[in-house]
């Protein structure tokens, strides 16, 4: 068995093996399948027969156990923190105010919805000319009262 850092890796065009390049020393290695490695990795492989025109082959490959898992610094996604300047108050003050009028906006629209099927409602119970528009909008005031929550109606 033989160990070493794999330096290119290049899939066959027929897709039934690939080329691997070890400790970046030429030829390339020719392997059939589909082995789970990739360029970087320190890999144990064992030597094949040879092909017809010479080239030397891999019968084996995989990654080796002790260094596949050891988590390098180099490798690790080093986050970029994003550092908060003083020209950056005004933007935290507008989404403030932002998220402020936009509380109010849903408010208006949750009032006016209401207000339009407490209408609905009362229209649907005088249905047809049966009543008048002061009595529909008494008995839909009635109705957003009761939905609000006020007491006393």
């Amino acid at each position: 068995m033989n160990k070493g850092k794999v330096t290119k890796l290049n899939n066959y065009k027929s897709g039934k093996g690939c080329f691997i390049q070890i400790d970046g020393k030429q030829p390339d290695f020719a392997h059939f399948g589909h082995p789970d490695i990739k360029v970087g990795d320190i890999v144990v492989f064992e030597l094949g027969k040879p092909m017809d025109d010479g080239r030397p082959t891999i019968k084996t490959i995989h990654a080796d156990a002790i260094e596949a898992f050891e988590a390098r610094d180099e490798d690790r996604v080093k986050p970029n923190p994003i550092p908060y300047r003083a020209h950056d108050a005004p933007k935290t003050d507008a989404k403030d105010e932002y998220w402020l009028n936009r509380g109010k906006q849903d408010l208006i629209k949750d009032a006016t919805i209401t207000r339009l099927s407490c209408i609905s409602s009362a229209c649907a119970v005088y249905e047809g000319a049966q009543g008048s528009d002061d009595k529909i909008l008494a008995l839909a005031a009635k109705f957003e009262a009761f939905a609000i929550g006020k007491k006393g109606v």
